[in-house]
Order: C-alpha cells, then sequence, then structure tokens
C-alpha cells in the first residue's frame, strides 16, 4: 500500500484487483475516516492498493489495510496517537485491526480477537518458513457462513488449532484431505485453516510440491512464507521478492 496526503475534499483509493470495493465500504477508507473523526483532522489521503492477499481466504488482508490506513494517518499527519490508542480506535472497525497495532507481529489474542497481549516472536516459532495453500474454491470461504456452521457443533477438524475449521469443513470437505496431504505429501507440520478459512497453513520447508499441485489442480500454493515484525515506531516491511505475506 502506498498512502499519501492529499488537497483533495475527499479519500481516494486505487486497487489493482478490479474485485475489491475502493468506495466508502472498504475498510481503508473507514479507518481513513475513523482517524478525522477521533484525532479532529481534516486531512484526506490518496491510496494505491497492491492486492496480495486472496480474498475470502482467512488471512486478514483486509484488517492489515485498515490498520495500515489508521497508523499511516497518524505518523503523516503527525498527530501522535500510541499504538495502544490507535489499536482502541480500530475496534470499532473490526476485531481483528487491534492485533496489527498493538503488537508487532506475534501475540495471544482473546475476547473476540480485540483483547491483544503481545508476544515475541521466538514465543511463536520466530522466523521459520511457513507454507500457505488457497484451495480452489473460487473467492474463498463467506466468515458468516463458516460461523452459522460451526454453530450446528457439528462436523469434524483435521486439528485441533483453529475451532472455526469444523465450520469450514462442513461447507468444503475436501479440506480435510487437502489438509491430510499437506502433511504426507509435502511434508509438513502443524498443519491447520487461517482463521475462517480457506486458506491453509503449515510449517517446514514443502517436498513434493509438483505431487500435490497435480492433485489439486487450480490449487494457490505460496512456499517459504516467512512471517514479518515490526520494531517500535515501525510499521512491517514486507520485500518485494515476498509473495505473499501480507497487503501492506
Amino acid at each position: 500500500m502506498r498512502i499519501s496526503t492529499t488537497d483533495a475534499e475527499k479519500d481516494s483509493l486505487r486497487c489493482d484487483d478490479p474485485s475489491v470495493l475502493t468506495d466508502e465500504r472498504n475498510l481503508i477508507i473507514k479507518a481513513l475516516e475513523v482517524f478525522r473523526r477521533k484525532s479532529g483532522s481534516k486531512q484526506h489521503f490518496d491510496v494505491t492498493l497492491t492486492k496480495r492477499c486472496p480474498n475470502q481466504a482467512g488471512l486478514g488482508g483486509g484488517s492489515s489495510n485498515g490498520a495500515t490506513a489508521l497508523w499511516a494517518a497518524n505518523r503523516l499527519t503527525r498527530f501522535g496517537a500510541t499504538d495502544d490508542t490507535l489499536a482502541e480506535w480500530s475496534r470499532e472497525l473490526g476485531s481483528d485491526l487491534p492485533f496489527f497495532l498493538a503488537s508487532k507481529g506475534a501475540a495471544l489474542c482473546s475476547g473476540i480477537g480485540d483483547e491483544v497481549f503481545p508476544m515475541t516472536p521466538e514465543a511463536v516459532g520466530g522466523h521459520g518458513g511457513m507454507v500457505f495453500v488457497k484451495p480452489p474454491f473460487g473467492r474463498g470461504l463467506p466468515t458468516p457462513a463458516v460461523y452459522k456452521e460451526y454453530a450446528k457443533g457439528d462436523g469434524q477438524a483435521p486439528q485441533p488449532l483453529n475451532d472455526l475449521t469444523r465450520g469450514a469443513v462442513e461447507l468444503r470437505p475436501e479440506l480435510l484431505s487437502i489438509a491430510k496431504d499437506m502433511e504426507d505429501v509435502m511434508g509438513l507440520t502443524g498443519v491447520s485453516m487461517s482463521g475462517s478459512g480457506s486458506c491453509l497453513f503449515g510449517y517446514g520447508k514443502p517436498e513434493r510440491l509438483e505431487d500435490f499441485k497435480a492433485k489439486y489442480p487450480g490449487t494457490m500454493v505460496w512456499s517459504d512464507i516467512v512471517p514479518v515484525f515490526r520494531e517500535s515506531g515501525q510499521w512491517y516491511n514486507v520485500d518485494d521478492a515476498d509473495a505473499l505475506v501480507s497487503a501492506v
């Protein structure tokens, strides 16, 4: 994301993905509105978004965009709100946004996800490699539908790490076989679903990657994903060489 101040009387947002809404329904625009309301600033912004996270994958792409916009607006206007203050403001935008602002990239979250307890990178596996797998489900899994299925209390889950997997599997049973083959074919460990899906992740260096892709045509695989952390006073820095880490 690239963001700058503008003399225009409203915010502008452009995105290279035509499926992304660029009006007041986008979290970026909503975040800038929240910043002005909370800070009293009259400043507007020009934003260009390069979409990296697939839609409805459970990777927090939209939330990270909103958090980035809020943090950047505070920095560009030199308003001086603390990260904790920004995290508090972001709660009205969504329960996932406070994580990006109140932590440095690793945290234990409780409540509805908006209560953030920062952790060190080492506590969550450090800087080791990960693999992301996006099944060929079109745009992905709608979060409300996953929660609805989860609330029924039925279904299976390949790992106990993410309870929402049960709801996702009710909608897409093939998630079970994909998760199993991420372990059996690619040799990954700790395979689980990200958020409400449909993206799955695992740890390690993938083996027999082409065999896995051949078995699941149309599946998107990002290997050698590296977690991103930030220093105090800085934002998350994503190298251009990374195929997928964040939408910031």
